[in-house]
């Protein structure tokens, strides 16, 4: 075999596990999870949100809906987001931190302040479908970068593009 050959083959092993290390991260998380997370992990499909740990389904959220983690009880989450609320899986969900690379778009007009709270100073507003990168999270609020200016918005007014 041919040295690029086995080259590539190492390195799509290394991707393919890394991937694989990666999507069971969130299972394991932090015994005290806060802030925002992104829908991913579900091979495409839409997560389902319950109305309680095993409970009915309640709605379903696209992959790369940002939600808020409220609180856990037998390994679900409670979450929040754009229109409602409800318990989830945690393994179909990654932080938005644990993804810095990735671009994020507003799903309504948002109003950006200072700091990660509405009585800070009004910055502006982000508007419907701007695109911008995450660069931290404070509980419910992500702070932004969109085109080297910083703000801080809630989180669950976004979605991963």
């Amino acid at each position: 075999m041919r040295k690029s050959n086995v080259v590539r083959r190492t390195l799509s092993l290394v991707l393919i596990a890394t991937m694989l290390i990666m999507s069971a991260m969130p299972a394991f998380a932090s015994s005290k999870p806060n802030g925002a997370y992104v829908v991913t992990n579900t091979g495409g499909e839409h997560l389902i949100v319950h109305s309680g740990p095993w409970g009915d389904e309640v709605t379903r959220l696209k992959p790369g809906t940002v939600v808020v983690y409220k609180s856990k009880k037998s390994g679900w989450w409670k979450v929040a987001f754009y229109n409602g609320s409800g318990w989830v899986d945690p393994k179909y969900l990654t932080s938005v931190t644990a993804m810095p690379s990735a671009k994020y778009k507003a799903i309504k007009k948002l109003p950006v302040y200072a700091k990660a709270k509405s009585s800070s100073k009004y910055l502006g507003t982000l508007k419907t479908n701007k695109k911008v990168r995450i660069v931290k999270k404070s509980n419910s609020w992500v702070q932004i970068n969109l085109s080297g200016h910083y703000g801080w918005v809630q989180a669950k007014y976004l979605r991963k593009v």
